[in-house]
């Protein structure tokens, strides 16, 4: 059998408490929670307004509501208990599971209701349940990379930057190669496990899944060597050099200059060569304008 459509006839006298039964029953797992300071580092609160379904029965929070308790260093949940006609929120360490019956996380008839890293100073990656769902903090993947710039110019040119000092959260950390074992990173949650490294200059480069973590490259051209030619076979190989003087051109070990058809030289080797274009810069920087920025990366929700 499927859902059942909500229906009620005029005149019907028992239509309006069968609505009020339908809509208590839709209660049922019904989470409206939300927390104070949900993206900051300062101790949450469940916040007022907020709605939860618990163990049957609802309750409505008309003001912020704190949560009692010690909290330990790790990660801690938000659980609701109830007493009379109040609900009440405490900390605990405790893991709780999802109880199908009932629609949400629990302890017997204590409801979990959120959740919050505490590192021993700043309460972090805060998240509200939904039913079954866990909302992930600020929706923002781990992983992901973005350039940063705290501080601003003395006028429109991009002259005379001036720092502000804006601290990172531990959910972010610059991408200095540090070595990071977070155990609520899904990255980053054990040992031997390193940041990328870029602050020497490096630039990011856009690749297929699987080539993802390749690097290369140089920053001076004196490093720099193109392959510009390939002659190979057994008969003589030919390479063409216009010159409009006339002169003779000489061109590394060829045996032989003969001048061409169309006014050019026409040099020949007998023995497979390879050509190539070098250029020696002298170690010079070989890049476009740029502007400097920090790379952060985001490490856990």
């Amino acid at each position: 059998m499927g859902g059942e459509q909500y229906s009620y006839s005029e005149g019907d006298k028992a239509w309006f408490a069968t609505f009020l039964a339908r809509c208590e029953r839709q209660s049922k797992g019904y989470i409206g929670l939300s927390l104070t300071n949900f993206i900051t580092s300062t101790v949450c609160a469940i916040a007022e307004g907020s709605v939860l379904e618990i163990n049957g029965a609802v309750f409505i929070f008309s003001s912020d509501t704190s949560i009692s308790g010690a909290i330990a260093t790790g990660l801690n949940y938000i659980v609701c208990s109830v007493t009379g006609t109040t609900a009440e929120a405490y900390w605990t360490s405790t893991v709780g599971s999802y109880d199908i019956a009932k629609q949400g996380f629990y302890t017997g008839s204590e409801r979990y209701v959120g959740e919050c890293y505490y590192d021993g100073a700043s309460y972090e990656s805060k998240q509200e349940y939904n039913g079954a769902n866990k909302t992930r903090g600020d929706g923002i993947p781990e992983g992901i990379i973005v350039a940063r710039i705290s501080g601003y110019f003395g006028d429109g040119a991009n002259d005379s930057y001036i720092a502000v000092s804006i601290p990172l959260t531990s959910k972010w950390k610059a991408c200095d190669g540090a070595a990071l074992n977070d155990p609520l990173s899904i990255i980053f949650n054990g040992a031997g496990r390193y940041l990328p490294n870029l602050t020497d200059d490096r630039f990011l480069q856009g690749n297929a899944l699987a080539n993802v973590g390749d690097i290369g490259g140089s920053n001076t051209i004196a490093n720099h060597k193109h392959q510009t030619g390939h002659l190979t076979g057994a008969s003589t190989k030919h390479l063409y050099m216009y010159n409009s003087g006339g002169s003779n051109i000489q061109i590394n070990s060829f045996e032989g200059l003969a001048s061409n058809a169309h006014g050019g030289m026409l040099f020949y080797q007998t023995s497979d060569i390879t050509l190539y274009s070098k250029t020696d810069g002298g170690g010079g920087d070989n890049r476009p304008k740029y502007l400097s920025c920090q790379y952060i990366m985001k490490v856990r929700a």
